[in-house]
């Protein structure tokens, strides 16, 4: 199924956050699992992926849902409710793929959602340095920080600028190439 398919049956029958509530008892269920793993299950990221959380805060253009703040922020919280860390994950993941689609250039942004939604995470927080080095940077990881993946599907997105300008979407049709 294409991603703008994907789209369309997100968008139809129930909302994201209703289906967050029908999904509680997966989530409720697979949270101790997941918290002796250290990362989320197979289970609940498939739950993420197949009921289209993974796509709330990426443009249609790119086969997501753009989904609004209020919208987005009661799912947040619904998941929270049902595992705190699967609450957690899906907006690190939505802020950083959401900022992706935003400011890569149109090209770069149609290679990474032309195949499936990609699942990048990163932070904001400094918790290390990039050192010039030839034409480019080595970035360098602040050592007491654990570099630990919640996701086995996560792309790192350690040079993505942070900020989400609310004209990010409008934008879109213009940026996405056919």
């Amino acid at each position: 199924m294409a991603l703008t398919e994907i789209a369309r049956e997100t968008s139809k029958g129930a909302s994201l956050v209703e289906k967050a509530k029908q999904l509680h008892p997966l989530f409720a269920g697979e949270a101790a699992r997941g918290e002796a793993k250290g990362m989320l299950t197979d289970a609940t990221i498939a739950a993420l992926r197949d009921n289209g959380f993974l796509g709330m805060w990426i443009p249609r253009c790119f086969g997501g849902s753009e989904t609004g703040p209020v919208e987005f922020l009661e799912v947040i919280e619904q998941t929270s409710y049902s595992d705190g860390s699967t609450g957690w994950v899906l907006m690190a993941a939505q802020v950083a793929m959401g900022t992706a689609a935003a400011y890569l250039e149109s090209g770069v942004a149609n290679k990474l959602f032309a195949q499936r939604m990609p699942v990048i995470a990163g932070q904001g927080a400094p918790n290390g340095r990039a050192d010039v080095e030839g034409s480019g940077y080595r970035l360098i990881r602040n050592t007491s920080t654990p570099a630990r993946s919640c996701m086995r599907t996560v792309r790192p997105a350690c040079s993505l600028a942070a900020g989400f300008p609310t004209s990010a979407f409008s934008s879109c049709r213009s940026r996405r190439q056919s």
